[in-house]
């Protein structure tokens, strides 16, 4: 048990030693950005493309995101935000839209019976 111990303590000591030379740098060093600016948008991109895998289940669709895509779509941080917006508009469209055509679906079932029942009354009397 001591020399498993003691290897675990030696693994322990080596992690310990590679955390405390970690060299930590800025996003705009990490990443090679040449202003602020550019990191925040890229973190805004970053956001944008998390809260739609996490609420939709999905990534997005739009072309409006250049730093997740590889485009230059978008002139700036604003049109990404009109842009999820929009996307996430038609989400909410597109499902209130199917909710409508599976409610039309029953009632027209519905009624398509009924008619049938009342004209097969009359051929029984």
């Amino acid at each position: 048990n001591r020399a498993q111990h003691g290897k675990w303590s030696s693994k322990l000591q080596d992690m310990v030693e590679k955390l405390q030379n970690i060299k930590l740098e800025t996003p705009k060093e990490c990443f090679g950005l040449s202003d602020s600016a550019e990191a925040q948008s890229l973190f805004l991109n970053i956001g944008v493309a998390a809260i739609f895998a996490g609420v939709f289940g999905e990534p997005l669709q739009s072309s409006a995101f250049p730093l997740l895509q590889g485009n230059d779509g978008c002139d700036s941080d604003v049109d990404i935000l009109h842009e999820a917006a929009r996307e996430i508009r038609m989400k909410i469209y597109f499902g209130r839209v199917q909710d409508k055509l599976a409610e039309w679906k029953t009632v027209g079932e519905d009624r398509i019976f009924f008619e049938a029942r009342a004209a097969d009354i009359n051929a029984f009397q």
